[in-house]
């Protein structure tokens, strides 16, 4: 499936999430964000639609997850949610595992309702055996994006601006609402 065009969805849009805006954006997608906390100047100014979670989920060809986990979150992506989706979407994951239903998930995508399944995080960390391994439409990634030099200098380098500016009075740039 090409992604010209086509929806992309964002749950969360933090940092991450602005970054993936910025990808699809360079793929000519429609792009549709919710978040509780919705910076909606950045979201203008970038074409980017804010919209309610409903409307995400079942708007989006491609569903992109930048939440945390918290009680409110968890299978946030249930079997409902995801049979309101359209046929064929696919679901990204790279946020926190148990963000999306697995089991539900799986049966979803030997059904051929759901398009595909990208994760990147796992309810149970690591994985053990799951149905989810055999599937054709399903790509599963170990959590190491950040596992590169240049990550973790910038991690750091973020860890320490932090500091320095909750320190010197400053408002932070990376605080979760």
């Amino acid at each position: 499936m090409e992604l010209y065009g086509k929806t992309l969805g964002i749950l969360g849009l933090g940092a991450v999430g602005r970054a993936v805006a910025k990808r699809g954006s360079g793929f000519s997608m429609r792009i549709m964000a919710y978040d509780p906390c919705l910076d909606e100047d950045y979201a203008k100014a970038r074409g980017i639609i804010p919209a309610a979670f409903d409307a995400v989920t079942g708007e989006a060809d491609f569903l992109c997850l930048h939440l945390p986990l918290t009680d409110k979150t968890r299978h946030i992506i249930s079997a409902d949610v995801m049979r309101s989706m359209k046929r064929g979407s696919v679901i990204v994951n790279t946020a926190r595992g148990g963000l999306i239903d697995e089991d539900a998930a799986c049966e979803l995508l030997k059904s051929g309702y759901l398009g595909g399944l990208g994760l990147d995080v796992f309810e149970a960390e690591p994985p053990r055996a799951s149905p989810l391994f055999a599937l054709d439409n399903v790509v599963l990634t170990p959590h190491t994006a950040s596992h590169t030099a240049e990550a973790a200098a910038a991690m750091a380098l973020m860890s320490v601006r932090n500091l320095m500016d909750v320190l010197s009075g400053k408002k932070c740039p990376c605080l979760i609402c």
